[in-house]
């Protein structure tokens, strides 16, 4: 038998009490799950903005790209 199914044997305390403790081991540990992967979408996301900032910085201030319709506005020769 294992040292888990032992202490849980040696347990005598009511289900109610035990599944209480469980629970809130539960969502314990899923909030600190959570918190750590929200923290990587926040960190990946910052990241992200960052990027397209200095992508749009580098394109320089106030000038503002063509959006392409498939088609050059030039005339053709």
């Amino acid at each position: 038998m294992s040292p888990a199914a032992k202490k849980i044997r040696a347990d005598d305390r009511p289900a109610d009490e035990r599944a209480e403790e469980l629970m809130q081991r539960v969502v314990t540990d899923g909030s600190r799950m959570l918190k750590r992967a929200f923290g990587r979408v926040r960190e990946e996301t910052e990241d992200i903005l960052a990027e397209a900032r200095s992508m749009h910085a580098g394109t320089g201030s106030g000038t503002r790209r063509a959006k392409s319709s498939g088609t050059s506005s030039s005339p053709k020769s």
